[in-house]
């Protein structure tokens, strides 16, 4: 194996298996550097080419008072991070990038990997302890999903009662006030994406959530994923006024739910929740998923909809050659002891 350094995520080259997530291909990390390089980080882009296969490992580096930190490229719209390769990776060739590359690793004094799963985490663990780093693992976040999924009825058979209930009295609602439908589809063409795109941004500014830091890369992710048919934009109207928007990807049988936002004048009419409903029986019956993810995120309102969760880990390698991944080393130890021996918090009778 040989690997080189690239400035910028435009000169990855990998050529990918056609059923990898929208989340960890070339043009994710291609509009992801765009919002996350700065005048504090900038790209550090690790490719590592063997014989006919190529694995690239997105990361940024900066540097804060003499302590140099490698993070994986990944942020808030980040629900899980994979590197790019042209092969399933195994234990083995994840083993052998990180020691091809472990003489440019080792000039950082902390590697930071998140979020990622948990078998991911062991892989990196193993491998960044193998070219000498302290790693330590912690929970990021938790991500909520439902697999296993045979039909439509049989997804709605699992849900609670209380869910069943507020949807059906909600759309009784709406039917007396009248006026309100819901759109589901790819978008026919470029323009019809775009409108689209718009109505998602002027429902988000309204919605209860903060501004869209980014909004540029939600439009271009989303034409990237419609072009590869794996886009799936839902929007209601009231009387023609868009009022709500969800922005799912698709990739074999799995449905991503990436983005939702409701107009905030509109949330006692639970717009959001059915449609939801609607999204949900539109990728089981339309597009033949078996599996929904919620991705990042443990929002109670979740538990209603899905039926499994599993934690998103963290991991933070410590370069104990230096003194400075000593000091990160320590902390780690200290905040582990600090949970071993807190005190149980008392519980309500």
């Amino acid at each position: 194996m040989e690997y080189k350094i690239l400035d910028t995520c435009k000169n990855i080259d990998t050529i990918q298996p056609e059923d990898v997530p929208i989340f960890s291909n070339n043009q994710w990390y291609i509009d992801l550097e765009k919002s996350i390089c700065n005048n504090t980080s900038t790209p550090y882009i690790i490719t590592i080419t063997d014989n006919k296969n190529q694995h690239t490992i997105p990361m940024t580096e900066s540097s804060n008072k003499n302590i140099r930190r490698l993070k994986c490229m990944a942020n808030y719209y980040t629900p899980f991070y994979k590197l790019v390769s042209s092969l399933i990776i195994t234990d083995e060739i994840h083993h052998n990038i990180i020691s091809t590359c472990s003489d440019s690793l080792l000039n950082f004094h902390t590697i930071d990997i998140a979020p990622i799963y948990t078998e991911d985490a062991e892989i990196w663990s193993k491998s960044l302890s193998s070219i000498g780093f302290k790693c330590h693992t912690y929970q990021h976040s938790t991500n909520w999903y439902h697999d296993n999924i045979l039909s439509v009825d049989q997804y709605w058979s699992l849900r609670p009662d209380k869910l069943i209930k507020i949807i059906e009295n909600k759309k009784n609602k709406l039917k007396k006030i009248g006026g309100y439908k819901t759109v589901i589809n790819r978008a026919n063409d470029i323009n019809e994406l775009q409108i689209k795109l718009s109505h998602y941004h002027h429902i988000y500014y309204e919605s209860w959530k903060k501004l869209e830091p980014h909004p540029y890369f939600i439009d271009s992710i989303c034409q990237h994923a419609w072009k590869n048919n794996k886009l799936r934009i839902g929007i209601t109207y009231h009387h023609d006024f868009p009022v709500a928007a969800q922005i799912w990807f698709i990739n074999n049988s799995t449905a991503y739910i990436f983005k939702l936002a409701h107009r905030h004048s509109y949330r006692k009419n639970s717009i959001g929740t059915l449609l939801t409903e609607k999204m949900i029986n539109h990728v089981i019956d339309t597009d033949k998923v078996n599996c929904i993810d919620f991705l990042t995120g443990d929002d109670n309102f979740k538990k209603d909809w899905m039926q499994s969760n599993r934690p998103l880990m963290g991991v933070q390698a410590c370069n104990p050659k230096t003194w400075q991944g000593k000091v990160f080393e320590t902390i780690n130890k200290l905040s582990v002891l600090r949970k071993k021996t807190s005190p149980l918090k008392p519980t309500n009778q």
